[in-house]
């Protein structure tokens, strides 16, 4: 709980630094942070892997990124992150972050029918005044255990 609550108040002391601008600006130009699925398709109760590859370019002191988890999956493993909401993955690096790449895995729900779910994030790079979308893949499609029904646009 100590270690939650210390993550908290990083998290909101970035924030605030980033909205004052009472930090230093550092060359951030083509700095960015893409999302890859380990697949496009699964069936109901599988694991998936999602990939955020980040690239620094230029030397900020500090990333901030809030991936936000299709509704009713299961996070089984979070890649360095923190929950601190419902269905957001949160992760703070303020130790002159380097380009690499984080993995979390979750679990699909059991939807009644096949259904395409999305996935939603934004992240912040020292030296930049507004948060960017997190790029790359951000739908999956979760089928019904057993079978492939009709499919809908849903969740998110």
């Amino acid at each position: 709980m100590r270690g939650r609550k210390i993550i908290i108040v990083l998290y909101g002391i970035s924030v605030l630094l980033i909205l004052a601008g009472g930090v230093s600006s550092a060359m951030v130009d083509g700095s960015n942070i893409s999302r890859s699925l380990s697949s496009n398709s699964i069936n109901a109760g599988e694991f998936i892997s999602v990939d955020l590859d980040i690239v620094v370019n230029g030397n900020p002191n500090f990333y901030l990124i809030d991936e936000v988890i299709p509704q009713n999956f299961v996070i089984t493993a979070f890649g360095g992150g923190n929950i601190l909401e419902k269905e957001h993955l949160k992760w703070v690096n303020l130790q002159s972050p380097s380009t690499q790449s984080i993995t979390y895995i979750i679990q699909a729900p059991s939807p009644i029918q096949t259904t395409t779910y999305f996935f939603n994030g934004i992240y912040t790079f020292e030296g930049m005044n507004v948060s960017s979308p997190i790029e790359g893949e951000n739908s999956l499609i979760v089928n019904v255990a057993g079978g492939t029904t009709s499919s809908s646009g849903s969740s998110g």
